[in-house]
């Protein structure tokens, strides 16, 4: 009885080893056979030659004369192979190869017919049924940018049955016009597929092609992805000042890096140009950003210039792929303030009152003015104007007097009991504070500021956690409390909830 069991634990262990080693083979083998499928016509051209895979079973199992002729649409033989064949088991596959003259493109290839005869047997098929080639796709991008590390990835399958064809041998190129660069070699693994990474070269720009060849088990195939190589270059534009008069120097300056790495972009061509509020080109210097990436450049006024915007333009790289940054600067007559005009109000003292005020309250403050060395504007005219917004802009009162010797002159104006509130501003409704300071010498500078005025001293916001209250369910609502003016104000909450029918 124990030699029963022992025999029959010995073939369970044999049976289970001889599935190992099968699966192993199976698995780690390259399988660079293309015609793994023993019951299937296929054909691969491949090195000059048409290679068949002929399957047979019990029936034609024995020694015979295979006779192969491929057929052009014309029924005339192009290739003729004669030769013995001789099955090796009950069932199994004939290959073979047909010599072909010359370089014969698939395409061409998939229009004729295989002739097939095995003695007393007869079959004619079209080569495009049984022809198996190779197939690479392309996952990638369709923008670069120039000088970045860049990914793609790479698949190469069987046309028929699309079986991946691991072990091919892979290269990217990127191609421009006639030029073309490698970027990537490498193997696809065990699905068919290659992760590529490659660093794109950095003065490449514009449309581009990607170009993928895979030497694979079935031949060698390519595919060809257009891409865009964009150029992320970030430019600077600054100017001395953003107004100017005739006859004065606007000096302008760019400063150009690389827009992913923040790198200064060192000797790059580089384009200033001026226009004036016509439109003309005024101005135009060509050159090179020195090794930090600065480009500059200075250009003078005529005394007699069109005025209004003036287009200051900094133009990096050449055509087809530059980067352009612009700046508007004014080119007007002017004259230079000659005193500096401030509004202080009582609130703002120490900041110990609110921000706001109340209808029917007084705003009270001052009006100072100085020179721009230091010195009190004494005795200058001053006009003051409260204004809010309705329909319309409507004054609601007007203060007129004149300064001090200090430069000061102090105001204080009711408020109206009633305002129109902004549903933007929480109800709360703004009122302005305009000022005009008059000199002796007819010269004027104005001021304005703006307050706010609310009838609630308080403001309150329910924000329900999901934007709006959900039935059935517990809902969590937030109370927002603050000042009119925005600041937040620390409170203590009280109160119900009551179902109300909407």
């Amino acid at each position: 009885m124990s030699l029963l069991r022992q025999n029959r634990w010995l073939r369970v262990s044999l049976l289970i080893i001889g599935f190992a080693v099968a699966f192993f083979m199976l698995t780690a083998s390259p399988q660079n056979d293309v015609f793994a499928a023993e019951n299937e016509l296929a054909a691969v051209l491949r090195d000059g030659s048409l290679e068949v895979s002929i399957p047979y079973d019990d029936a034609m199992a024995r020694n015979r004369v295979l006779s192969l002729e491929i057929l052009d649409p014309n029924d005339k033989p192009v290739a003729r192979l004669t030769r013995p064949v001789s099955p090796s088991a009950s069932t199994g596959s004939w290959k073979t190869a047909i010599p072909l003259d010359g370089k014969v493109a698939i395409e061409d290839l998939a229009w004729d017919r295989l002739k097939i005869k095995a003695g007393d047997i007869h079959k004619i098929v079209s080569l495009s049924e049984i022809l198996r080639v190779p197939v690479v796709r392309i996952f990638a991008q369709r923008s670069y940018t120039a000088g970045s590390l860049a990914s793609a990835r790479i698949i190469t399958v069987d046309s028929r049955g699309a079986a991946p064809l691991r072990n091919s041998h892979i290269r990217i190129e990127l191609l421009d016009a006639d030029r073309s660069t490698t970027l990537f070699t490498g193997k696809t693994d065990a699905l068919g597929t290659a992760q590529v990474a490659f660093t794109l070269p950095a003065g490449s720009y514009g449309p581009r092609q990607l170009r993928a060849t895979a030497e694979t088990a079935l031949g060698k195939v390519i595919a060809v992805q257009p891409v865009q190589i964009e150029r992320r270059d970030r430019i600077l534009l600054t100017t001395d000042k953003p107004i100017y008069q005739p006859g004065q120097t606007i000096h302008l300056r760019a400063l150009a890096f690389d827009g992913p790495s923040r790198a200064a972009a060192a000797s790059q061509p580089v384009t200033l140009e001026i226009e004036d509020a016509r439109g003309n080109k005024v101005f135009k210097k060509r050159g090179r950003t020195d090794r930090f990436g600065i480009a500059s450049a200075d250009f003078e006024l005529a005394d007699e210039v069109n005025f209004g915007p003036y287009h200051v333009r900094a133009i990096l790289g050449e055509a087809g792929g530059a980067t352009t940054q612009e700046k508007t600067v004014t080119v007007d007559r002017y004259v230079l303030p000659k005193f500096k005009v401030e509004i202080e109000l009582a609130n703002d003292e120490a900041k110990k009152q609110a921000g706001y005020y109340s209808p029917g309250e007084r705003v009270e403050g001052k009006v100072i003015a100085r020179y721009l060395f230091g010195k009190p504007l004494a005795n200058a005219n001053v006009t003051l104007t409260l204004k809010t917004f309705d329909v319309m802009s409507i004054e609601i009162d007007r203060i007129t007097g004149k300064t001090d010797r200090e430069g000061r002159f102090s105001f204080s104006s009711k408020l109206p009991d009633f305002f129109a509130g902004r549903s933007t501003q929480q109800g709360s409704a703004p009122v302005s504070i305009g000022v005009e300071v008059k000199d002796t010498a007819e010269h004027t500078e104005t001021k304005s500021r703006d307050i706010l005025v609310s009838n609630r001293p308080i403001l309150i916001m329910a924000v329900p956690e999901s934007g709006r209250l959900l039935p059935g369910l517990v809902n969590r609502i937030y109370i927002l409390t603050s000042y009119p003016d925005g600041t937040p104000a620390k409170t203590i909450i009280t109160g119900n909830m009551t179902p109300a029918r909407i």
